[in-house]
């Protein structure tokens, strides 16, 4: 079976595949808790996910990160 891969979703799946197993495991744990999300949690979280990544591209990292 063939599937035609939208662009999109290609450059998703490339940069998961880019990304260190414990942040691997981190977008996993957030992809599962959305899809089980109600809409109003979805909503939530695509407002938290958009936010932080302008505050990602401005410079400013809302999220402190451990190592």
């Amino acid at each position: 079976m063939t599937i035609e891969l939208d662009a999109c979703v290609a450059g998703v799946l490339a940069r998961f595949a880019a990304l260190d197993v414990e942040q691997q495991r981190w977008f996993l744990d957030s992809l599962n808790g959305y899809m089980y999300a109600s809409a109003p949690q979805r909503r939530q979280l695509r407002s938290t996910w958009e936010n932080h990544r302008h505050d990602e591209v401005g410079g400013r990292s809302a999220v402190s990160r451990q190592a």
